[in-house]
């Protein structure tokens, strides 16, 4: 004989469950490098610089030059005047009289006259001369 298989539907109570949590706080141990700063003395060599002053007077010489050269050429026509006296005695018979005297000018005509040039050179030393502008013409 073969068995039958039916189904047959059954109400069953299912228990209800609630389930409650509560939350708990647990510390947590973190673990965190923190760096430490060490003061460590090094000997460090330091050079010491010694600043010598000395003063030394240099003579400043300042040579100024003064050009002194003036030709100068100036043509002056002077009239010559050249003043004859003539005394002429002429020898007469009977009594010596005084005789005349003529006076003659003579216009002569200019003479040019050139003087020898000179050339004077001189080196002073002194102190320095002031300074000054040197106007428009001066030279």
């Amino acid at each position: 004989h073969v068995p039958m298989v039916t189904k047959v539907q059954k109400t069953v109570d299912v228990p209800q469950i609630e389930y409650v949590d509560q939350h708990v706080h647990i510390p947590v141990q973190k673990h965190r490098h923190v760096p430490v700063v060490h003061t460590v003395q090094k000997p460090v060599e330091v050079t010491v610089i010694e600043t010598l002053e000395k003063v030394v007077d240099v003579p400043v010489i300042k040579q100024v030059m003064v050009p002194q050269t003036q030709t100068i050429e100036k043509i002056v026509e002077v009239p010559f005047v050249q003043t004859v006296e003539k005394v002429v005695e002429v020898p007469m018979v009977g009594d010596t009289l005084q005789g005349q005297t003529l006076a003659v000018q003579v216009q002569l005509e200019p003479l040019r006259q050139v003087d020898p040039e000179s050339v004077v050179e001189q080196l002073l030393m002194g102190p320095p001369l002031p300074a000054c502008e040197a106007s428009e013409g001066a030279y």
